[in-house]
C-alpha cells in the first residue's frame, strides 16, 4: 500500500507558485492572444490570483440558478409528485438547504488551495481512485447539459412551434460553447449580469400566474411522493458539489472562508427556492387555468401561457428566458473539461476548450434522445446525481474535518499530481460504494425501487438514496481510514 503519511510531509500550502503543464510557449501565446484561459488542472500559483470582488462569487451562483431549469425541476412537485402547496413549499426549503452545504463548502477550498474540485478529490481518493468520481462527474456534466438544453428548446418551441424542439436544442448549445470555452475569466464576467434580466422575467411571471396558484393544502400528500420530491431538490441544488472549486481557484488564499461560504450560500439558496417556488406555483395553477392546463406538463407551453397576454413583449421574455440556459450550462461544459484533464499527462496536454467542444457535441446527442420522455428523465437524473454526489461529499467532508481536522495545510499542494504521494483512496473508494449500496435500498425510481424505499410507501416506494449514500459512505469511510492509518501508514 501506498505511503499514506502525507500529514508528516513537509506541507507546501497555496503560497508557491505550483508548475502549470508545459504546453508549449507559441501555442500559449496564441489562445493568451485569443483571450481564451490555458491554465488547466495545475493548482493556480499565487502570481496568477487576482482578488474576486466578494459579489463575484454571490453573482457566479445567481446567474447559473436563476434559470428557467430551475423553474422545469420545480413543475415537478405538482407535474410528477402531486403535492400541495404546503408541503411543497417546504420540501422546497428544507431539501435546497441540504443539498446547497456542500457546494458552499467545498467553495471555500478554491482560494485556500488554489485547486480544481477533481484535484482536491485526489487528496481523498487517491490520483486512480479519482478516476472513478472524474467519470461521474463527467457523466453528470454532460447530463446536466443535456437537460437543460431540451427546456431551451421546449422554451424555443414554445414561442413558435415550427422550430423543432430539436434545434432550439442546438442554438443553446452553441451559445454556451463559445462562453464556456473562453474560461475562468469570461465566465465570471458573463455570470456577474446574467441574473439581472432573469430576475425580472420570473418576477413578472410570478406576477401574472400568482392569481391562479392552487394553494389548498386540505388534502394530504402521499409521504413516498414527498421523500421522492424532497430527493430530486437535493439532486438539483447539491449538483454543484463536484465543481464548487472550480470557479474559486483563482483567489488569494487569504480570502475569507466565511464570506465566501455565506456568499455561495446566498448566491444558490435565493434563486433556487425563487425560481422552483414559481415552477411548482405556476405548475399547481393548471388546475384554475384551462390554458396552463393545455400546456400538458411542458415547460415552453406554461411559460408562454402565462407570458401570452403581453403578446409579442411576452414573447421577447421567452426568448430571454430561453438564453437563460446558457447561464447555467457553462459552468457545466467548462469544468467537464476540467474533468477529463484528470486522466493523466496526455490527457492533460489536450486543452480544456477543445474537451469542451467534445462535451457539446455528445449532450446535443443526449438531448435530442431524451426529448419524448423529459419530464420522467429529468426526475431520474435529479435523483441519480443525488445518490453518488451525497456519498462524495460525505467522505471528502469527513476527510477534511476529521482526519485533517479542517486544517489546509495538511494538504501538500506540490504532491497533486505524484499518486505515491497521495492517499491510497482504497477507503474512500470502498465507502462510495458502500454508498451507492445504501443509495439501492432506498431508491424509488421507475426502472427500479428499492427494498427500504418501498417498506415507506406502496407501491412505488418513497425516495431516500441519498441520505442512504451518506450514513453509508461516511461511517464506512471514518472505519476503513482510520484503519489504513493506524495500521498500513509507513511510520518516518
Amino acid at each position: 500500500m501506498a505511503d499514506l503519511d502525507i500529514e508528516k510531509k513537509e506541507i507546501v500550502v497555496a503560497t508557491t507558485d505550483a508548475p502549470a503543464v508545459d504546453d508549449g510557449a507559441s501555442s500559449t501565446a496564441d489562445y493568451d492572444a485569443l483571450g481564451v484561459e490555458v491554465r488547466g488542472i495545475a493548482p493556480v500559483p499565487l502570481s496568477k490570483r487576482e482578488k474576486l470582488n466578494p459579489w463575484g462569487v454571490f453573482t457566479m451562483w445567481m446567474s447559473s440558478n436563476m434559470v428557467v431549469s430551475s423553474f422545469a425541476t420545480g413543475m415537478l412537485g405538482s407535474t410528477l409528485f402531486y403535492l400541495n402547496f404546503r408541503d411543497g413549499l417546504l420540501l422546497l426549503i428544507f431539501f435546497n438547504i441540504l443539498g446547497i452545504l456542500p457546494p458552499a463548502i467545498f467553495s471555500t477550498f478554491g482560494p485556500k488551495l488554489g485547486m480544481r474540485q477533481m484535484v482536491l478529490t485526489r487528496y481523498s481518493f487517491g490520483y486512480y481512485g479519482t478516476y472513478l468520481i472524474s467519470l461521474l462527474n463527467i457523466i453528470a456534466c454532460l447530463g446536466w447539459s443535456a437537460v437543460n438544453v431540451v427546456v431551451g428548446g421546449q422554451v424555443i418551441n414554445g414561442i413558435n412551434s415550427n422550430v423543432p424542439i430539436e434545434a432550439g436544442i442546438a442554438i443553446i448549445a452553441v451559445l454556451t460553447t463559445i462562453v464556456a470555452i473562453f474560461g475562468y475569466k469570461v465566465i465570471h464576467h458573463f455570470e456577474r449580469f446574467a441574473w439581472i434580466p432573469m430576475l425580472f422575467i420570473f418576477l413578472c411571471v410570478l406576477g401574472l400566474s400568482a392569481q391562479y396558484w392552487y394553494t389548498d393544502s386540505s388534502t394530504p400528500s402521499d409521504v413516498g411522493d414527498i421523500l421522492s420530491f424532497g430527493g430530486t431538490i437535493y439532486g438539483f441544488a447539491t449538483g454543484w458539489t463536484s465543481y464548487a472549486a472550480d470557479y474559486n481557484a483563482y483567489q488569494p488564499p487569504e480570502s475569507n472562508s466565511v464570506v465566501v461560504f455565506i456568499l455561495t450560500f446566498l448566491g444558490l439558496f435565493i434563486p433556487l427556492f425563487f425560481v422552483e417556488l414559481i415552477g411548482f406555483g405556476v405548475a399547481l395553477a393548471a388546475y384554475n387555468n384551462d390554458d396552463y392546463a393545455a400546456a400538458n406538463g411542458s415547460t415552453g407551453g406554461i411559460l408562454s401561457a402565462v407570458l401570452a397576454p403581453w403578446g409579442g413583449f411576452g414573447k421577447f421574455l421567452m426568448v430571454l428566458i430561453a438564453l437563460s440556459i446558457v447561464a447555467n450550462n457553462v459552468p457545466n461544459d467548462y469544468s467537464l473539461g476540467l474533468s477529463m484533464q484528470t486522466y493523466g499527462r496526455f490527457m492533460e496536454n489536450i486543452k480544456r476548450i477543445w474537451w469542451t467542444l467534445f462535451g457539446a457535441v455528445i449532450y446535443i446527442i443526449i438531448a435530442i434522445v431524451s426529448v419524448g420522455r423529459f419530464t420522467q428523465t429529468l426526475d431520474d437524473f435529479l435523483l441519480v446525481v443525488g445518490y453518488w454526489l451525497a456519498a462524495y461529499a460525505s467522505i471528502v467532508l469527513c476527510d477534511h474535518f476529521v482526519f485533517r481536522r479542517g486544517k489546509f495545510d495538511s494538504y501538500d499542494i506540490s504532491a497533486w499530481d505524484t499518486p505515491s504521494a497521495l492517499p491510497s483512496g482504497i477507503p474512500a473508494v470502498i465507502a462510495f460504494l458502500a454508498g451507492i449500496a445504501g443509495a439501492v435500498l432506498g431508491m424509488s425510481e421507475v426502472w427500479y425501487i428499492g427494498v427500504v424505499a418501498l417498506d415507506i410507501s406502496q407501491p412505488y416506494g418513497g425516495d431516500i438514496g441519498f441520505e442512504l449514500s451518506f450514513g453509508f459512505s461516511f461511517v464506512v469511510y471514518l472505519i476503513l481510514r482510520s484503519v489504513e492509518l493506524k495500521f498500513f501508514t509507513k511510520k518516518e
